[in-house]
C-alpha cells in the first residue's frame, strides 16, 4: 500500500551532501517519493538537486526532469566539481563550470 510523502520536516534536514549549503530539501535516491527510509534521503540544496535529476535527451544535450535519475557517476563528478555541463531547466539553459556555483544562465 502506498502512503503519504512525508513533509520536509518529517524527513529531516541536514546540511548539502555535496556542497554543504545550509538550505536544503531532502532527495530520494532511488527516486521513489514514497520510499521515506533513512538510507535513501539524502539532503542537498536546489543547484545539487537539479544535478540529480537530469536526462540526456536524444539530441545527447542534459535537461532537468524531476521524474528522472541522473547517473550515479555523473554526479559524483558535478559533486566533485569535475566537469563542466550545460543543462535546461524549463526553457532556461544554464552552464555550470566545474560545478561552481553560481551557475551560470546561458539563454
Amino acid at each position: 500500500m502506498r502512503t503519504r510523502p512525508k513533509t520536509k520536516k518529517q524527513l529531516g534536514t541536514g546540511p548539502c551532501v555535496a556542497c554543504g549549503s545550509d538550505k536544503t530539501e531532502p532527495h530520494h535516491i532511488d527516486g521513489n517519493r514514497y520510499n521515506n527510509r533513512k538510507d535513501n534521503i539524502e539532503h542537498v540544496c536546489l543547484v545539487c538537486h537539479i544535478y540529480r535529476h537530469l536526462e540526456k535527451t536524444k539530441l545527447g544535450t542534459w535537461r532537468n526532469n524531476g521524474d528522472a535519475k541522473t547517473p550515479r557517476e555523473l554526479i559524483g563528478q558535478l559533486d566533485r566539481r569535475e566537469i563542466d555541463l550545460e543543462f535546461a531547466y524549463g526553457p532556461t539553459r544554464y552552464k555550470v563550470t566545474k560545478g561552481i556555483l553560481p551557475i551560470e544562465r546561458i539563454a
